[in-house]
């Protein structure tokens, strides 16, 4: 199950260890002191309150078990917009038999993300390394791998090879699309990791499917309004919003004001459905690990694609002109949802382009003045700013023409503007 109990490691991290994960601990948070990753005293002090957040559920979702086909999932959960628990789609998955101790032996060597630092460069440990800090952490909000590159070349096809997408999700759209953005993820949590309240990117539903331990759920629905949903109306100033203060401390305070969220624990071998515009927080009740994916089917393809046009135009060009090719029906829904709603894409293409040139423009000045100043501090020849300019590269986050600018004015979670950054829990 999710106890760690049994790992053969030694008790403590030793000091080289200890120093990596403090350095990645500093880059995840550089908003707090080392000693405030434990501050709320959660894994402590707190313990019975964490325990009591976790055991309690609230209000109605949809349950099943893998005999139901995929027509009665669909009219029951998937058309009515319900958050559904199916048991029992792990039969026959390689990965229903792994632990902890397993995952150290197969991958203990490789890489995974556990974080990213204020530049969005991904923080990584490997999987030797991230079960010792497991086994000894007493954070509370831990490091947690949530990885969309699935490891490495050597992990990530044997990771593939262990589970199945479940029949009840046998739409992907978005397949369509070359350079879609991150859709599937490898999670492995200790307890108290989490992540915090978001929507899913994109109008994107979910599924996840959790192989080892327990964790808990909240949802609340749609259309409430996003400073609500984060707790943000309820918050002190000494709060966090990490999942599990959210749970202890945030919830509590939300059902005074009668903002009731659903809760729902999901059990080990437990696949949860999360329907398209839900906002959602998880938290990890033991240590766990999960394999989730998000999509675009045909029941919330309309959602995805009017979110998609404005947040990510220039993917959106690219994923109608596929369509056009290989799913006709699903590009003339698009252009009929266009047509609808009277939306312009190429105009909202030109004005990407605009933002895009102009955002190049600020990187090249700054570029330009760096180089400028290296040179005149190395240098007693005066700078040729003409030679520089023949010289320069804009560099690849310069020339993408796509998501160099958030043509987004929506009011959804931050996270869901940009699939590297979310979470799909």
């Amino acid at each position: 199950g999710g106890s760690c109990k049994s790992y053969t490691i030694e008790q403590r991290m030793n000091k080289d260890l200890q120093a990596v994960v403090d350095k990645i601990k500093r880059e995840e948070r550089s908003d707090i002191k080392l000693g405030d990753w434990s501050k709320f005293g959660f894994a402590a002090k707190r313990k019975k309150e964490f325990e009591e957040a976790c055991a309690r559920q609230w209000g109605d979702v949809v349950r099943m078990d893998s005999s139901a086909s995929y027509e009665e999932f669909a009219e029951v959960a998937e058309k009515m917009s319900a958050i559904c628990i199916i048991k029992g789609v792990t039969d026959g998955w390689p990965a229903k038999d792994w632990s902890f101790d397993g995952l150290v032996e197969t991958w203990g060597n490789i890489k995974w993300k556990v974080g990213k630092d204020d530049d969005g460069r991904t923080l990584r440990l490997t999987m030797a390394d991230y079960m010792q800090y497991v086994r000894t952490q007493q954070d509370d909000s831990p490091l947690y791998i949530f990885d969309h590159q699935l490891g490495d070349k050597t992990s990530k096809p044997q990771l593939l090879r262990s589970y199945n997408v479940p029949k009840y999700f046998p739409d992907d759209l978005m397949s369509f699309i070359d350079d879609r953005p991150p859709y599937r993820w490898f999670l492995v949590g200790p307890k108290r990791s989490g992540t915090c309240m978001h929507t899913d990117p994109l109008s994107t539903s979910a599924w996840n499917t959790l192989l080892l331990g327990r964790k808990k759920w909240a949802f609340l629905p749609p259309h409430i309004p996003r400073r609500v949903a984060k707790g943000q109306t309820v918050m002190k100033s000494s709060d966090d919003d990490e999942a599990v203060n959210f749970f202890v401390d945030l919830l509590p305070r939300m059902r005074a004001q009668g903002i009731e969220a659903v809760e729902v624990v999901q059990e080990e071998g437990e696949t949860i459905f999360v329907p398209s515009g839900w906002w959602h927080v998880v938290m990890n009740i033991t240590d766990t690990v999960a394999v989730t994916q998000n999509y675009c089917g045909r029941h919330n393809f309309d959602a995805v694609w009017r979110t998609s046009r404005v947040e990510r135009p220039c993917m959106s060009k690219r994923w109608l002109e596929r369509m056009a090719k290989e799913a006709p029906a699903y590009a003339h829904r698009a252009r009929m949802l266009n047509e609808t709603d009277n939306f312009d894409m190429n105009t909202l293409l030109k004005k990407n382009d605009e933002r895009r040139k102009r955002k190049q423009e600020r990187h090249k000045l700054r570029a330009m003045r760096q180089a400028k100043m290296k040179w005149e501090a190395a240098n007693a020849t005066p700078w040729d700013a003409d030679a520089w300019n023949a010289a320069y590269t804009p560099s690849d986050s310069d020339s993408d023409t796509d998501s160099t600018v958030s043509t987004s004015t929506s009011s959804t979670d931050s996270d869901s503007s940009s699939y590297t950054s979310t979470s799909s829990e």
